[in-house]
C-alpha cells in the first residue's frame, strides 16, 4: 500500500510549521491522517478497535471464525440411522460402527461425541475414534455404539459428533423386551401319524440362551399337558447345564402312539436368570 506523503507548507508569514510528533493512520479504502492526540484521531482509533473486536467475537453460529469459510466445512456419517432391533432387558445387542467423513475443503476442528434423546441412557459408545480428532478433507473415524435396555418398549436416541463449525448425529433405535432369554426351536414338533403302540423317530429341540445376554441359572426340564406320558426325552444335554449367552444344548424327544386318536404335551425348559421356554408336542 502506498504511503501519502506529508508536505508542510509555509503560513501566511512565511514560516514552516513543525511536523506533528506522531501520526495515526486509519485506511478505510482510502488514506485518512488525523494529529495524535486530536479529537478526530480519537474516533478513529476507537472505531477501528471497535471494528476489530466484532471481526474476532463474531459468534460461530451466525458468522465463521476469522480465516474460517462456513460453507467449505461439512461432515457426512454413514449410516446415518441404526435400528438395533429386539433385544431383552438385561441383554446386549450386537455393536454397530457408524463412520463419519469430512467431505469439506476445510478441517473440521477438534471433535466432541454425545448421546442425546428421548433414551440416551439405553445406548452406550463401545468405542469412540472420534472424540479429540481434527479430521483433515477426506480423513474419516468411526464411534460403535450398542443398545443395552433396562426398561421395556421402544427407545430412541442420537449419536451426535460436532466439530468448531460442523455437527452431524445418527438416529438410534432399539426395541426392549421383557426377560425371558431361553427359546426352543422349533417352537412346535408335530410326529404326524404313527401306528399304535409304536414309537417314532427321534424329533431333536434345541435351546439356546440369547446372544448377548448374562448365563442362565441351572436348567431344569419338564413335560406337562394332555398326554406327556406318550413323548419320551431320549437324549438331554439341558438339564443341570447352564448357558452362556448365545450358547445351546439339545433334547431329543420320541413320541410312542395311543391305541387311537391324538397325543399332545407341552415340553418346557426354565431357569433363573433366563426364564421359561415351551415347545408344543403333537402326534396321531
Amino acid at each position: 500500500m502506498a504511503m501519502a506523503r506529508f508536505t508542510p507548507r509555509a503560513s501566511h508569514d512565511g514560516r514552516i510549521p513543525a511536523y506533528p510528533r506522531r501520526m495515526t493512520w486509519g485506511v478505510v479504502g482510502v488514506m485518512v491522517v488525523a494529529a495524535c492526540g486530536s479529537p478526530a484521531a480519537k474516533a478513529l482509533d476507537a472505531a477501528v478497535a471497535s471494528d476489530a473486536a466484532k471481526a474476532i467475537d463474531a459468534p460461530a453460529g451466525i458468522d465463521a471464525p476469522v480465516g474460517i469459510d462456513a460453507a467449505a466445512a461439512h461432515l457426512a456419517v454413514t449410516p446415518d440411522h441404526v435400528d438395533f432391533a429386539a433385544v431383552i432387558i438385561g441383554c446386549v445387542s450386537s455393536t454397530q460402527t457408524a463412520t463419519f467423513t469430512n467431505t469439506g475443503s476445510t478441517a473440521s476442528g477438534v471433535l466432541s461425541t454425545s448421546l442425546t434423546g428421548s433414551d440416551p441412557g439405553m445406548f452406550h459408545i463401545t468405542n469412540d475414534g472420534c472424540a479429540g480428532q481434527d479430521l483433515a478433507p477426506a480423513a474419516s473415524c468411526t464411534v460403535a455404539v450398542r443398545f443395552a435396555p433396562t426398561s421395556a418398549g421402544a427407545k430412541m436416541a442420537a449419536l451426535v459428533v460436532t466439530g468448531s463449525i460442523v455437527t452431524v448425529s445418527v438416529g438410534l433405535s432399539g426395541t426392549s423386551l421383557a426377560p425371558g432369554a431361553l427359546s426352543i426351536s422349533p417352537s412346535v414338533v408335530d410326529f404326524g401319524v404313527v401306528a399304535p403302540g409304536t414309537t417314532s423317530a427321534l424329533r431333536t429341540l434345541t435351546v439356546i440362551q440369547a446372544a448377548g445376554c448374562p448365563s442362565t441359572g441351572t436348567l431344569a426340564v419338564s413335560r406337562a399337558g394332555i398326554d406327556p406320558a406318550q413323548f419320551a426325552i431320549a437324549t438331554d444335554t439341558c438339564s443341570g447345564a447352564t448357558l452362556a449367552g448365545g450358547a445351546s444344548c439339545t433334547l431329543g424327544v420320541t413320541y410312542t402312539a395311543k391305541a387311537s386318536g391324538t397325543s399332545s404335551a407341552n415340553l418346557s425348559v426354565m431357569a433363573n436368570p433366563g426364564g421359561t421356554s415351551t415347545a408344543g408336542l403333537q402326534g396321531e
